[in-house]
């Protein structure tokens, strides 16, 4: 069964398996046609409108001047020239900004998505034969217009579609790309759609550019995003999750599933398949679940068929020649309590190439007994009640053990009534130390619960630990931290705290309760401190912070940037100042309230007069991604001395993802401003060249 045409039942089964395992948290991936999700914080970058420049050349061996637009070839759809009215600029690449209307109807739509937006198709004859790729990016950078672009031979005849995007990079980049091959002087309809929701924009001003993509040989260097070039036909550009591996043309074989095994733990059904490819782009599967010899029915009356499953939260198989895929999902709610006895699992890659089918008996889950081995990723078996799968020794060798619930012997809090600040000690001990997260639940005054919860209810709420320290014989201490506010954004009365420890078993301690003593102000320096601010918070112009191994303790911050940082001194020309350099090879000097992390150059700037000044940064790689902020004191990250950020912001707006910041500064004043990269939470980042700008600001 083709990808392209999975079941309905498939989304269900990848979503419910979503829950289950997650994203595969893997390295970079080549970019396939993606449906929509929605919206992105992280929106794409799309180039500010250009005047179209005067044809300066006819292409070589151009196609012969193109027949006028038939009447009728799109229907109502209103249809313009692309050929006629583009430009060609260097040399194999042809724009054009058109519009559609946003109150027009919507008449078609396309294989991956459309049919609420109100179309306009652009008939394109192209003027030399080879593999074209269609770019098509909102006009205003600002705009929330959400393309869909699809490709077709015959206008209204969706069979004659050549290819369909929404999002070609989702969810770095949301404008939209299709790629098809043609001989010179075909007839090609472009069809700019919109992905719509109820208050979403269903057309708007679009720039659309039409390149001949140059031809790679197996080994070369090649653009992974495909806007600038293509491999030959059989090939694909392969960009591997190492960094330092650059992006070539590789041969596109199908994975190979080598061999397997099904098992049903309650109503959870476990894979896992060993499996080959030495394209290295293997990403995924597909199962078939069957009673005997026929396909088993869904509670939703659809076939169990080609359900698209997830890895394990944090395994990818992307990248590896040789790979074990695993997955696990809760079957009950889209079978009930029918079970199946055999499946199928495919295994798919980036291209949608498939393996063969490979066929597995689904087995029952046996119990295993105190010592015996077992299975570290919990899928084929279980320990016995009172114990589980862990791996005691360290030397990965996983072994059913006897686990206990931890222990609370101490709670301790302390909070900041005028900031909202709360800070919650737990000690205690757990021998498995495998101390997971705090159940809180804090009281008012009065004694009433204030709600906490994500869900705004109240009752427990379920946190997360900072890094827990332990000691002999499994003794542990942990800290959880949490700012307070009421719906008017001030700090509460807070009367008590009750608490308990769950473990990674999903064992829980018993609770204890605390009166939480208020926040020591006004401590001198040399003296402890407390970081977040609960605790303890230093005297005005000092910082509480800490060298390697060493308590905090109140300090007068370093304004300087270590010289091993080297620090770029820009100079002020006319009030203002500009830099071009480089982040490919820098180091990370901590992260901004906003993020960063990725690899940052830091910048000196001193103001000439008092004044507003945007800081602006701009690169000319297209896909740049930066952060930029500024610091009082040029060597705190913000992750520990946020008081010392001046400014912080990722995305200057939700089309962009290069950066901005406007900086309220005296005369003489200096600030530190970093040019840094966003970090995935997969821990890749963009590093790239840079331009940075520093002028006053109205």
């Amino acid at each position: 069964m083709s990808l392209k045409t999975q079941s309905t039942a498939a989304l269900t089964l990848a979503a419910l398996l979503s829950a289950c395992g997650g994203d595969d948290g893997g390295g970079a991936q080549p970019p396939a046609p993606t449906a929509d999700a929605g919206t992105t914080p992280d929106a794409a970058d799309t180039p500010d409108a250009a005047p179209l420049p005067e044809r300066d050349a006819a292409p070589t061996d151009a196609a012969p001047d193109a027949e006028p637009v038939p009447v009728g070839a799109c229907g109502a759809v209103r249809v313009v020239d692309f050929t006629a009215e583009t430009a060609l600029i260097e040399g194999d690449t042809w724009t054009l900004e058109t519009e559609s209307d946003p109150a027009g109807e919507s008449t078609l739509e396309g294989a991956c998505g459309g049919g609420n937006g109100a179309e306009v198709a652009l008939r394109f004859v192209t003027p030399e034969a080879g593999t074209w790729r269609v770019l098509v990016t909102p006009a205003d950078p600002d705009a929330e217009f959400d393309t869909v672009l699809y490709a077709r031979e015959g206008c209204l005849d969706p069979e004659t579609e050549l290819d369909c995007n929404d999002d070609f990079d989702y969810p770095a980049r949301t404008d939209s790309r299709v790629v098809f091959d043609a001989e010179a002087g075909a007839e090609v309809f472009l069809i700019v759609d919109a992905y719509a929701g109820a208050s979403d924009p269903r057309g708007g001003a679009v720039r659309v550019e039409a390149r001949r993509l140059t031809e790679v040989a197996r080994g070369g260097a090649c653009d992974p995003l495909g806007l600038e070039d293509t491999c030959a036909v059989g090939d694909f550009c392969f960009a591997s999750p190492d960094v330092n591996e650059a992006p070539v043309c590789a041969e596109s074989t199908p994975p190979v599933a080598t061999s397997g095994r099904a098992t049903l733990l309650d109503t959870q059904l476990g894979l896992t398949v060993e499996g080959t490819d030495t394209s290295r782009n293997a990403e995924g599967a597909y199962v078939t679940l069957y009673q005997g010899d026929t396909v088993m029915t869904l509670l939703d009356g659809t076939e169990a068929a080609g359900l698209i499953i997830e890895p394990l939260e944090g395994v990818s198989i992307f990248g590896l020649e040789t790979f074990t895929f695993q997955s696990a999902a809760d079957l009950a709610e889209v079978l009930g309590d029918a079970v199946p006895d055999r499946v199928e699992v495919t295994l798919f890659d980036t291209e949608l190439e498939e393996s063969a089918p490979l066929s597995l008996p689904v087995g029952v889950a046996e119990t295993l007994a105190l010592g015996a081995p077992c299975d570290a990723a919990r899928l084929h078996d279980r320990c016995a009640e009172g114990t589980a799968c862990r791996d005691a020794s360290g030397a990965g060798l996983f072994t059913c053990e006897v686990i206990t619930a931890p222990t609370l012997t101490a709670l301790n809090a302390w909070y900041d009534d005028q900031a909202g600040r709360l800070a919650v000690e737990f000690i205690g001990v757990d021998p498995e130390r495998d101390v997971a997260a705090p159940g809180v639940t804090l009281l008012d005054t009065n004694g009433v619960d204030i709600a906490i919860r994500a869900d705004g209810m109240v009752g427990e709420a379920i946190g997360t630990f900072e890094p827990v320290e332990y000691g002999e014989a499994g003794a542990y201490r942990a800290l959880w931290l949490y700012s307070l506010r009421d719906e008017a954004g001030l700090a509460p009365a807070l009367g008590s705290v009750r608490a308990r420890v769950r473990d990674a078993e999903g064992l829980v301690s018993a609770p204890l309760d605390t009166t939480p003593a208020p926040t020591t102000r006004g401590v001198v320096e040399g003296e402890g401190c407390d970081p977040f601010g609960a605790r303890a918070t230093c005297a005005p112009d000092l910082i509480c912070d800490a060298p390697p191994a060493a308590s905090p303790t109140c300090q007068a911050p370093v304004l300087e940037c270590p010289e091993a940082w080297g620090a770029v001194a820009l100079t002020v020309i006319d009030g203002g100042a500009t830099h071009s350099g480089t982040t490919l090879d820098a180091e990370s000097h901590g992260v901004g309230t906003c993020g960063g992390g990725a690899g940052d150059v830091a910048h000196v700037f001193t103001a000439p007069a008092a004044g507003r000044y945007a800081a602006t940064v701009t690169s000319p790689d297209a896909d740049a991604d930066t952060v930029l902020y500024a610091r009082s004191a040029c060597s705190y990250s913000a992750a520990l001395q946020p008081t010392l950020e001046v400014d912080c912001n990722d995305d200057e707006t939700e089309m962009s993802l290069l950066s901005a910041l406007v900086l309220t500064l005296e005369a003489g004043q200096t600030v530190y401003i970093f040019v840094d990269g966003y970090r995935a939470p997969t821990g890749e980042g963009w590093r790239g060249d840079y331009t940075l700008n520093v002028a006053q600001a109205n």
